[in-house]
């Protein structure tokens, strides 16, 4: 229903953006541990959970932004069979140097 298509453009934008965030943390610590094996040891378990919840407060801001300008704009195309975001407020033509 109406809930879903909602839910589902959000998710979309969220999940991705988490999960590049959060390769290339462990990309970034890993080559740290193997360039400075002395200085960074090993992580510790609530370091590694910091960096974690610092990727997804990071990946939040962008679909965030997203509900609170318009969270009406949303579409359903049946070319791609999905709902999607419409970026037709005026508000995108002041914020598509962010986005």
């Amino acid at each position: 229903g109406s809930f879903l298509c909602h839910f589902f453009p959000f998710a979309r934008y969220l999940l991705t953006e988490a999960s590049v965030l959060l390769i290339c943390t462990m990309t970034t610590i890993k080559l740290l541990t193997l360039k400075y094996p002395i200085r960074c040891g090993t992580i510790s378990k609530r370091k590694a959970h910091k960096f974690c919840a610092a990727s997804w407060s990071i990946a939040a801001i962008f679909p965030v932004t997203l509900l609170l300008v318009d969270r009406k704009d949303i579409y359903f195309s049946y070319r791609i069979y999905q709902c999607s975001y419409g970026y037709s407020s005026n508000i995108y033509k002041l914020l598509k140097p962010l986005l």
